[in-house]
């Protein structure tokens, strides 16, 4: 299914409006109008197959977060924590996270994060 689509901003001197050209067909979104397509397309892309790749694409150009707003929180019905990740596109994005993924990530942080000491003292959750 080989359908032209082209999104760019409508007015370049405004970033609060897209046009979406679908073919021979046009619609023009605004914030809210692209936050709930963005919303609505991820989670129909996430039942769909093939899933997404379970290893990074090398090479991609990923779009990085600098310092990206967290929340960890507890969950009473989930052996682990909730991680909440804000993506200045996407918005916030939630993971459940089993202990045993929450070790494997501590120690990696860590690992790479100097001075570790510091993050342990911290953020170190004890089981």
């Amino acid at each position: 299914m080989a359908l032209h689509i082209e999104i760019r901003m409508l007015d370049e001197s405004s970033a609060d409006l897209l046009l979406v050209t679908l073919g021979s067909s046009q619609v023009v979104l605004d914030t809210s109008d692209v936050d709930g397509l963005i919303d609505r397309l991820s989670k129909l892309r996430s039942g769909m197959r093939p899933v997404t790749p379970q290893k990074l694409a090398i090479p991609h150009q990923y779009v990085i977060e600098m310092d990206p707003r967290w929340q960890i929180v507890k969950n009473p019905l989930f052996d682990g924590l909730v991680m909440l990740l804000r993506h200045s596109g996407l918005g916030w994005s939630c993971f459940a996270m089993p202990n045993h993924s929450i070790g494997k990530i501590l120690e990696a942080m860590t690992t790479y994060a100097k001075p570790a000491h510091l993050y342990q003292r911290k953020y170190l959750m004890k089981n």
